[in-house]
């Protein structure tokens, strides 16, 4: 074969080769409308499963109200002790006295609270007294001495009088200290029954909120 003839015979076979290729392409099936009617979806591409997703919003929950405290009887409750808490230094205080009748007469005059005070001049007054505005600070009590002569303050329920008042001065204490400080008070109240507070009796008659056992005694 020369090599014109080799030329030619390559052309030729070259030129089936395209044939080919040009019929095989134009038998591959078509992706119609008729495709995607029978459900053949397209493979997806990568970039679908890139797409950013958006969270949903937080809504954080509703915070409930805080419900108002109900007042209770006593609005000193939390200054609440039983009487007999204060064993020991009733001891230390009451020397010589049976703590017991103490702690009984305190029972009796305020029920082991700190705080609590009996107003004399308006009916009703313990009552009234224990449920309302217990002077916290030494402004509040000065309010209320300015309203009411008579009051009765703290553990052993010490009246406003005078004899007290000079009394108090001399130790340079006040009715506030009295009213919220237990060892003042209970010191205070010690004085009055052992007589050492000048132009006051001695004894249990002070306190009207005595057990049965100490009326009548001295």
């Amino acid at each position: 074969m020369t090599t014109w003839e080799q030329w030619v015979e390559n052309l030729k076979n070259s030129v089936s080769g395209l044939g080919n290729s040009i019929y095989n392409a134009f038998n591959q099936p078509i992706t119609t409308m008729a495709d995607y009617d029978n459900n053949k979806q397209p493979t997806p591409t990568i970039s679908q499963y890139n797409q950013p997703t958006t969270a949903p919003a937080y809504t954080p929950a509703p915070v409930p109200p805080t419900p108002t405290p109900t007042p209770t009887a006593w609005a000193d409750v939390t200054k609440y002790n039983d009487p007999a808490s204060y064993t020991d230094l009733i001891n230390q205080i009451w020397k010589g006295v049976p703590s017991q009748d103490v702690i009984d007469t305190m029972q009796g005059e305020s029920g082991g609270r700190i705080g609590a005070y009996n107003l004399n001049d308006v009916p009703n007054g313990w009552g009234k007294a224990i449920g309302v505005n217990i002077p916290d600070t030494r402004t509040d009590w000065l309010n209320l001495r300015k309203q009411y002569e008579s009051v009765d303050v703290g553990l052993m329920m010490l009246n406003t009088a005078d004899a007290m008042t000079e009394y108090l001065d001399k130790k340079g204490w006040t009715y506030y200290d009295l009213l919220h400080d237990p060892v003042k008070n209970l010191t205070a109240a010690y004085d009055l029954y052992s007589g050492n507070i000048p132009k006051t009796s001695k004894g249990w008659g002070n306190w009207n909120g005595r057990p049965e056992r100490l009326k009548g005694k001295k």
